[in-house]
C-alpha cells in the first residue's frame, strides 16, 4: 500500500513538471519578456542584487545616463538595496512596480530583439503608507541570449516627482 502511493506520488510529480516544462517551453517571447520585467522588480523589492542584474545584458547601457552601465548599475542598486533597510523590521524604505497596464512589448521580425516600453514608479514608506517618489518612462531595447530575453538598452524621462538619489 505505502509503495502504491509513493508510486502516485512520483507520477503526479511527473506530471506537474512536465505540464510546467511544457508552458515554459510554449511561452510566448511577450511572456518571458513580462517575466524578466517582474523578476526585476521582485528582486528589488526583496533586496536580491542577482535577481536584478540577472536580467540585464552584460553590455547592458542607459542612453540618458551613458555613464550608467551594467557595473555602475550594479553599484548603484547595492547602494539602495543596503541603504533602504529599516533596522527595526528589516524591511525595504523604498520599493519598485511596473504596472502591466504601462507596458508595450514588440517583437521584432526574426524575434531575436525587442522593445519594451515601461512606466516604472518608485515609492517611498511614509509610516505605514507608501508614497510616489518618481515616476519615470523607461523605453527598452531587449535582444535574445540563449533563449533568454536580456535588457542592453534604455532610456527614461521622468514623468512625476523626482528621482530619489
Amino acid at each position: 500500500m505505502k509503495r502504491m502511493r509513493a508510486t502516485w506520488l512520483l507520477i503526479i510529480a511527473l506530471i506537474v513538471l512536465l505540464v510546467y516544462i511544457g508552458i515554459q517551453a510554449f511561452a510566448s517571447d511577450q511572456s518571458r519578456i513580462h517575466a524578466q520585467i517582474d523578476s526585476f522588480v521582485e528582486g528589488f523589492n526583496d533586496r536580491d542584487l542577482g535577481d536584478c542584474l540577472a536580467v540585464l545584458d552584460p553590455e547592458f547601457r542607459d542612453e540618458t545616463m551613458p555613464m550608467l552601465d551594467k557595473k555602475q548599475l550594479q553599484r548603484v542598486l547595492s547602494f539602495v538595496l543596503i541603504s533602504q533597510l529599516r533596522p527595526s523590521t528589516r524591511g525595504v524604505e523604498m520599493r519598485i512596480q511596473v504596472p502591466r497596464e504601462s507596458r508595450t512589448i514588440e517583437i521584432e521580425d526574426g524575434a531575436e530583439q525587442a522593445s519594451a516600453d515601461f512606466d516604472l514608479r518608485v515609492e517611498g514608506r511614509s509610516k505605514d503608507a507608501w508614497k510616489l517618489l518618481w515616476r519615470v518612462r523607461v523605453e527598452g531595447r531587449l535582444r535574445k541570449v540563449d533563449g533568454t530575453w536580456l535588457l542592453y538598452r534604455t532610456q527614461h524621462r521622468t514623468l512625476e516627482g523626482k528621482r530619489p538619489l
